[in-house]
């Protein structure tokens, strides 16, 4: 499971990866036929994505049965399983949301995301910031703030893999929590440009493969019945730490003129979603948890 969501968050890294060379030469187009840099960025950058929006429909299968990818047997095996979670779930309607799910667990869960996302948005809000400020030039922003982001796209699949061979869900998150969180407390310190892109390299690598790992130790401890409602929260819950990482870096850095603050706020905000981390396997499985994964999955 943590391989096949790695798949999907690859494309998180990688559009930083050649979304940041584009950016800033797209930013050094300001002034052409009377629009700003970042006019031009905002106009260029939002086509691919209304191409493919008007495209979705006709790209994407409704489901197994019209999958032209999947061979017969597969759409039986999808299917069959498909049906066995709606039994489940038509099962537990009787029951209520705080009965299918504790709220301690959805709480941990939700807090441990919370934390992780301090950590996401804090990398794409501040590492440009960050980089500017040893004096580079806008050409060369581009291709160095794609740096870190390269290291957590490379390191994003195998890691995951690894999680899925291996099992151990619980070591493979703390590890990569506390990465993060080591990597935002050395870029706070960095001496040099060189050590400020290896910290956002680390802080990059933890941040992104604890995403699917965290996911795949999340579906475990929902049930089917109340996956709906637990991802909502925990997403919903999630994105506030979104919001809340950069703004407190940025009132930090008004108030103290130095990133570094902010970052050992971030870093702090890590290794408590480390310590969260380590609970989450503390919490009961669900019954209707997916087996093959590994015992300490």
């Amino acid at each position: 499971r943590a391989g096949i969501l790695a798949l999907l968050y690859l494309a998180i890294p990688l559009s930083s990866v050649i979304g940041s060379p584009i950016s800033a030469a797209l930013l050094r187009m300001n002034g052409a036929h009377g629009l700003a840099g970042w006019q031009w960025l905002f106009l260029l950058e939002a086509l691919p994505a209304i191409l493919l929006g008007l495209a979705v429909p006709w790209m994407m299968d409704n489901g197994p049965q019209t999958a032209t990818w999947l061979t017969s047997a597969e759409k039986e095996t999808l299917l069959s399983a498909i049906a066995t979670e709606e039994e489940a779930q038509a099962a537990a309607t009787n029951t209520s949301i705080a009965e299918r799910t504790p709220v301690g667990t959805l709480a941990t869960l939700a807090a441990t995301y919370f934390m992780l996302m301090i950590g996401l948005y804090e990398l794409g809000f501040w590492t440009p910031r960050l980089i500017s400020g040893f004096g580079v030039s806008l050409r060369a922003l581009g291709w160095l703030n794609a740096l870190p982001y390269a290291v957590g796209a490379l390191l994003l699949l195998p890691w995951c893999r690894m999680s899925d061979r291996s099992g151990h869900r619980r070591v493979n998150l703390l590890v990569s929590f506390l990465c993060g969180t080591v990597g935002f407390a050395a870029t706070a310190f960095a001496p040099s440009l060189t050590v400020c892109l290896l910290g956002l390299a680390l802080a990059s690598f933890g941040v992104y493969v604890s995403m699917p790992v965290f996911w795949a130790a999340t579906s475990q401890r929902l049930s089917p019945a109340a996956a709906a409602f637990g991802i909502a929260v925990i997403n919903s819950i999630g994105n506030v730490g979104g919001f809340i990482g950069p703004y407190i870096t940025g009132w930090l850095l008004g108030r103290t003129h130095s990133y570094a603050d902010g970052l050992l706020a971030t870093a702090g905000a890590l290794a408590i979603g480390a310590a969260l981390a380590w609970i989450i396997f503390t919490l009961p499985k669900t019954a209707a948890s997916p087996k093959g994964l590994g015992a300490t999955a």
